[in-house]
């Protein structure tokens, strides 16, 4: 039934491009959820999680080369031409925590992304920061709405897509060029020090 009322909405999109009226983009909500618990870099623990502080989930568009990239080790985010769609967290839409399970709803997105390559990639802390491992689901597609302008994924089926953290991360911060100033005034600061405690000491010698 709900694949009938997909096709129902194609064709009329179709018919009102014909008489050249195109169909306007509408927003989609989708559920998107796992049937299959998260886990972490031991293959057996379960993410943690509740719905406000639960490990790290993001949902990322691949860009024009269809391909997952891994992420950017001085910042975490998505490297490649890939880019972040939704920020999320293990734990949230569900009753209970330590599950390893997330039920979002609703993700907002334009019908004019529809079958766009999309990935989800989880994180074993609740920060990039604070993460040492990660993992990537499968490539999926954005899926269509349904007469409602409603979709469901399941981001890791029954007997499919990875689920555990099994890449190893570590972030490499680089200080900001105001942080490198401060250190090197200090170092400046301090050598000025010792070089007119030097000179005094020899002042004093001299006059004596």
């Amino acid at each position: 039934m709900k694949q009938m009322r997909i096709i129902i909405f194609s064709v009329v999109c179709a018919l009102m491009a014909l008489a050249g009226r195109p169909c306007s983009a509408v927003i989609i909500q989708m559920e998107l959820y796992n049937s299959n618990p998260l886990l972490n870099s031991d293959g057996v623990t379960v993410l943690a999680g509740d719905a406000t502080a639960g490990d790290l989930v993001q949902v990322i568009e691949t860009g024009p080369d269809d391909a997952i990239n891994a992420p950017s080790a001085g910042t975490g985010l998505p490297g490649g031409d890939d880019t972040i769609l939704f920020t999320l967290h293990v734990g949230v839409g569900e009753i209970s925590s330590g599950t390893g399970l997330l039920d979002a709803y609703p993700l907002n997105y334009s019908s004019s992304l529809v079958s766009t390559d999309i990935y989800v990639r989880f994180w074993n802390g609740t920060t990039v920061a604070g993460s040492t491992y990660y993992g990537n689901s499968s490539i999926f597609l954005l899926p269509a709405g349904d007469a409602f302008n409603q979709s469901q994924l399941d981001f890791v089926p029954t007997g499919g897509s990875p689920h555990t953290t099994d890449q190893p991360f570590s972030l490499n911060v680089v200080p900001e060029p105001s942080s490198l100033f401060l250190f090197g005034l200090v170092i400046f600061g301090v050598w000025t020090w010792r070089k007119r405690r030097e000179f005094g000491i020899v002042t004093a010698r001299l006059d004596y």
